[in-house]
């Protein structure tokens, strides 16, 4: 017995002299290697097979899947944004764009379609894009979707406007007309852009900017506007200094209501005396610097008016809890995340947030952590106060939640100062 068990390791150690075998683990050790043995064959004979089956499968399945939400004309309305949204959130970039030229792209104001040029002629676009608004519920291009729909060929430049851009578009054509609403604020080299603006022009061209009024933001303590896609904040005094060192001239200005109160101000080429500087332009020049906006303590003392509000915020929300209070949010957007984490909110003090976005809902906010509900959440919970983030929409929203009328829930905003409505 033993000789013949000492044959068997010795059998072992001739196909592996450095394995450790046991007796009793050595016909399993002989499996063991003879069937990886065979998996490594067939897998190296098959790899490139095994490779296309696990590559393809997946992609084809998101490809088919994506066909199907987009083609599905059975679907209501809601049904379909709410699919073509949940496919956002898992399409890598170049799926979709599909055979028929669409780009799907998502926009601050929601789902959007859009036609990829190299795919196909422009008769072939706009056919399939008719043939795709024709397969939906109307009107589809309301709302939340929008079609962009390029019959007159107008040709859009994806690439970050400055200078040197604007040095090749103008030995090609000036223009009449430049609109930027919201823009510059979000620009990092304001005078290199402004400059590019300049010489795009021709001799009469006008340009039309908006941009949220510093004036404005400074006294009514909107701090939570301050937050990271601005690079400047702006007043009219800047604004102006900027445009005449980069060859612009403003010759008329108007106050509106967007964003808590905003510009639009009109320029001209400085070398252009075509249009006549409004009063509006010396006048709220003016009305700024009696508020001090070319004073650096203006800027030293909203710091410490913002304090103010957010320590009033925090002793109501603490007030709140220790009378056993709920407290609730309306709002997923970039003014009530810079507040809530500025203040230093978390789940204990406000206990959810809704949103009516279906993109938000079910995920938590930056930074605090609090979760995101549908406003149907509101009916269930029941909270006794609702703060209301984007305060600068506060009347449309009391709409939004006219349900909650005849309920114990109080509305309140905190900024520009801490208010129940």
């Amino acid at each position: 017995m033993n000789n013949r068990n000492n044959n068997k390791k010795s059998s072992i150690q001739k196909v592996d002299p450095k394995a450790k075998v046991s007796d009793d683990n050595s016909t399993t050790s002989k499996k063991d290697f003879s069937s990886k043995s065979f998996i490594n064959i067939v897998f190296n004979k098959y790899r490139i097979l095994a490779y296309s089956i696990l590559i393809i499968v997946p992609f084809s399945f998101v490809i088919g899947s994506l066909c199907f939400w987009i083609y599905d004309s059975n679907l209501k309305q809601d049904q379909i944004l709410d699919r073509l949204s949940n496919q956002l959130e898992t399409m890598p970039a170049p799926i979709s764009q599909g055979r028929l030229g669409l780009i799907i792209k998502k926009s601050n104001d929601g789902l959007m379609l859009e036609i990829n040029k190299e795919i196909l002629s422009l008769d072939e676009k706009i056919q399939e894009i008719e043939n795709l608004i024709n397969s939906f519920p109307k009107p589809i291009s309301e709302g939340k979707i929008g079609l962009i729909l390029d019959k007159k060929n107008i040709k859009v430049l994806e690439k970050f406007f400055d200078f040197d851009l604007a040095k090749k578009l103008a030995k090609k054509n000036l223009v009449d007309l430049i609109v930027a609403n919201n823009v510059l604020a979000h620009v990092p080299d304001i005078n290199n852009f402004v400059k590019g603006i300049s010489i795009l022009l021709k001799k009469k061209g006008v340009v039309t900017f908006e941009f949220p009024h510093l004036l404005e933001l400074i006294k009514n303590n909107q701090y939570d506007t301050i937050y990271h896609e601005h690079y400047s904040y702006l007043s009219l005094i800047a604004v102006n200094t900027i445009f005449e060192k980069n060859g612009l001239n403003i010759f008329d200005v108007q106050k509106i209501n967007t964003h808590g109160g905003s510009l639009r101000v009109f320029a001209q080429k400085k070398t252009n005396n075509y249009y006549q500087v409004e009063k509006n332009v010396s006048k709220i020049i003016s009305i700024e610097k009696k508020n001090k906006l070319n004073s650096i303590k203006t800027y030293k003392n909203f710091q410490k008016l913002a304090n103010e509000n957010k320590n009033e915020l925090l002793n109501f929300l603490i007030e709140c809890k220790s009378k056993n209070l709920k407290v609730a949010a309306f709002g997923a957007a970039a003014k009530g995340n810079t507040l809530l984490n500025y203040a230093g909110i978390k789940k204990d003090l406000i206990s959810f947030v809704c949103d009516s976005s279906k993109s938000k809902q079910n995920k938590f906010l930056p930074g605090t952590k609090i979760p995101i509900f549908h406003p149907d959440h509101l009916q269930k919970e029941k909270p006794d106060y609702l703060l209301i983030l984007p305060w600068n929409i506060a009347d449309e929203i009391k709409k939004q939640l006219s349900f909650l009328k005849n309920t114990k829930t109080k509305l309140f905003v905190a900024i520009p100062k801490l208010k129940i409505l």
